[in-house]
C-alpha cells in the first residue's frame, strides 16, 4: 500500500499520530480531532465529487438495467467501486491511544491500514482493465461476443474481482498490530526483505499488470480499427450511412474508454513509482510524508472522481441520459455504453465487402 510505512509521530493521510514524547495535554488535544491540512481538504473535495458523480452514474445505469449488456454492467461495477473508494476517503478522527485488546487489533488491521479503501481501489483498477479487454473481444470477435459475454457471466466476474481485491490485502492482517509499549498501530515484519517484497507486490498488482494489459489491448484495438477503416471507406463511398453511423458510435465509446485509461495511468503512475523507489532505497527517507508524497497520493485518489467528469465531457449519450433523469423523462430503450450490436453490424458489412 502506498502509505503503510507509517511511524509514530508521522502523518497518516494528513492526520497526525501521537508521538511517544507527547504529554497528556497534547494527547487530549489530538484525540478525536482532525487536522485540516491542505491535503485533507483536497482529499475531502475528491470524496465529495466522487460520491456525487459516481452515484449519478449508478442511478443512470440502474434506470437502464433491463437493457444493459456487458459494457454497461462493467461500467456500473466500476462506478460502484469508485463510489465506495470516495466514501472511504472521507476523513475521520484517529485515536491517539489504542488498547492492546482484540478490538484494538481489529482497528489496526482494518481501519488504520484502510484496507477497505485499498480493496475498493484494487477492484476499480481491475474492473477498468476488464472493460479494456472486453472492448477488445467485442471488436475482434463480434459474432461470438453476445453468446460468450453475457450479463450474468459479467456479474459473476465482478463478484470474483471484488473477492480477489479483498483477498489481496489479507497479509495486512498479519503485518500490522498494536505495539505493547506505545499502544499504537505498527508494522511487525516477521522475515527479512518483507517490505521490499510487499513493495514489488503492490507495484505489480496496482500498476504493472493492469497498465500493461490495458495498453496492449488498446494498441491491438487501434491496429484493428486502422485495418477496418480502410475496408469501410468503400462502404461510406457507396452510401451506406447506417454502417458509417455505427462506426462513429463504436469509436466514440472506444475513445471514451481510452481517455479513462490514460487518466488512470496519469493519476497512479507517479505515486506507485515513488512508493517502489522509496522501499528500494532509490528515493530518500525524507520523501515519506513530504509535500510531494502527499500530493502524489491525493493525485491517485482523484482518479476515483474523474470518470463521471469524463463521461459528461466526452460522451453526449451520458449527458442526454443525465438530462432525462433530472427532467423525469423515461429512460431510452437502449444501452448507454454498450455498442455491441453496432460492432456486429460493422463486421457483417465487412463480410459483404469481402464477398464482392
Amino acid at each position: 500500500m502506498v502509505i503503510l510505512q507509517m511511524r509514530l509521530g508521522q502523518w497518516h493521510y494528513g492526520i497526525p499520530v501521537l508521538d511517544q514524547g507527547c504529554d497528556a495535554a497534547d494527547h487530549d488535544r489530538r484525540v478525536g480531532m482532525v487536522d485540516w491540512s491542505w491535503v485533507l481538504i483536497l482529499e475531502l473535495l475528491s470524496a465529495i465529487v466522487g460520491i456525487v458523480g459516481n452515484f449519478l452514474v449508478i442511478v443512470v445505469l440502474f434506470q437502464r438495467r433491463r437493457l444493459s449488456r456487458s459494457t454497461d454492467t462493467l461500467i456500473g461495477g466500476l462506478a460502484c467501486a469508485d463510489f465506495l473508494t470516495s466514501v472511504f476517503l472521507v476523513p475521520i478522527p484517529w485515536p491517539a491511544y489504542i488498547p492492546k485488546t482484540w478490538l484494538g487489533e481489529v482497528y489496526c488491521r482494518l481501519v488504520f491500514t484502510q484496507s477497505l479503501l485499498w480493496s475498493s481501489i484494487t477492484a476499480s483498477t481491475y474492473l477498468l482493465m476488464s472493460i479494456s479487454v472486453e472492448r477488445y473481444i467485442a471488436l475482434i470477435f463480434p459474432l461470438h461476443f453476445k453468446r460468450l459475454i453475457t450479463r450474468r457471466r459479467v456479474s459473476i466476474f465482478i463478484v470474483i474481482i471484488w473477492f480477489l481485491s479483498v483477498f489481496s490485502s489479507v497479509f495486512v492482517f498479519i503485518v500490522y498490530g498494536v505495539d505493547d509499549a506505545t499502544n499504537q498501530c505498527t508494522e511487525q515484519y516477521t522475515f527479512a526483505n518483507a517490505q521490499t517484497i510487499i513493495a514489488y507486490y503492490w507495484f505489480c498488482l496496482r500498476l504493472a499488470v493492469p497498465c500493461l494489459t490495458m495498453l496492449v489491448s488498446q494498441i491491438l484495438i487501434a491496429r484493428n480499427l486502422s485495418q477496418q477503416s480502410r475496408s469501410f471507406k468503400d462502404i461510406t463511398h457507396a452510401g451506406n450511412k447506417a454502417s458509417s453511423v455505427h462506426i462513429v458510435a463504436r469509436n466514440r465509446v472506444l475513445k471514451l474508454m481510452l481517455t479513462v485509461i490514460i487518466i488512470y495511468i496519469v493519476c497512479w503512475t507517479p505515486n506507485q513509482i515513488a512508493y517502489l523507489g522509496y522501499n528500494l532505497g532509490w528515493v530518500p527517507q525524507s520523501y515519506l510524508n513530504s509535500s510531494l508524497h502527499r500530493m502524489l497520493t491525493v493525485l491517485g485518489f482523484y482518479n476515483s472522481c474523474a470518470n463521471p467528469i469524463i463521461y459528461v465531457a466526452r460522451y453526449p449519450e451520458f449527458r442526454s441520459a443525465l438530462k432525462d433523469m433530472f427532467t423525469c423523462k423515461s429512460a431510452k430503450n437502449a444501452p448507454l455504453f454498450d455498442k455491441m450490436d453496432m460492432s456486429k453490424n460493422i463486421s457483417m458489412s465487412k463480410a459483404d465487402i469481402d464477398s464482392v
